[in-house]
């Protein structure tokens, strides 16, 4: 039924219904100080400190790597610096829906295992700048992780705890048949392709 539609009467009871709900929300959230994740809203400052060094680091990687653009790989750029940055300055926030910890507007365990599985799949750790900011980031988020396991999730505690030991469950990267066949054909580039989907001919 329409808002038009309703009497002066049951607008004013909706009103109070309504009114009654907010206030109960706000008992609850007083009861319960941990915000729902969507609803949590980092500080200015720290937001600000995480993009501008997102930004430095996106520049020297684009640098390096001699490009125009990071295209699908910006999310990990971003994310990896950003979770660097705001677990290392303790820049976390507990949450509820879903239940977590949030630090720089990730939870840290569910992005590095998205990272494991995609990071040598690209032309990122050919950057040095990424390189060292992806072992700090990897060593960053496995003690992040054990400092609070209940909040984690084991599986990808796993994977993060396995990349850093340096034996990775992650399959790599099947080569497409063509990069296949030019590997197999031209031995001289053996070494150089190897295992690089991802490389430009």
């Amino acid at each position: 039924m329409s808002q038009l539609n309703l009497t002066l009467e049951e607008r004013e009871g909706r009103k109070r219904e309504l009114a009654a709900a907010r206030q109960q929300k706000f008992r609850d959230k007083k009861r319960n100080p941990i915000p729902d994740a969507w609803d949590y809203e980092m500080p200015a400052a720290w937001s600000e400190q995480l993009r501008k060094y997102h930004d430095e680091v996106s520049r020297k990687v684009l640098d390096e790597l001699k490009l125009i653009s990071l295209k699908d790989d910006s999310y990990l750029v971003e994310g990896v610096a950003r979770i660097t940055l705001a677990v290392e300055k303790n820049w976390t926030q507990r949450v509820d829906n879903p239940s977590g910890v949030l630090a720089g507007w990730y939870f840290p365990d569910a992005f590095a295992s998205e990272v494991v599985r995609h990071i040598h799949k690209t032309r990122l750790l050919d950057s040095p700048t990424f390189a060292e900011l992806y072992k700090r980031f990897i060593k960053t988020v496995a003690a992040f992780c054990d400092k609070a396991p209940e909040l984690m999730t084991q599986e990808y505690v796993k994977e993060i705890k396995q990349e850093l030991a340096g034996t990775p469950t992650v399959e790599p990267s099947v080569q497409p048949k063509a990069l296949v066949s030019l590997v197999t054909s031209v031995p001289s580039m053996k070494g150089q392709i190897a295992g690089r989907a991802d490389s430009t001919l």
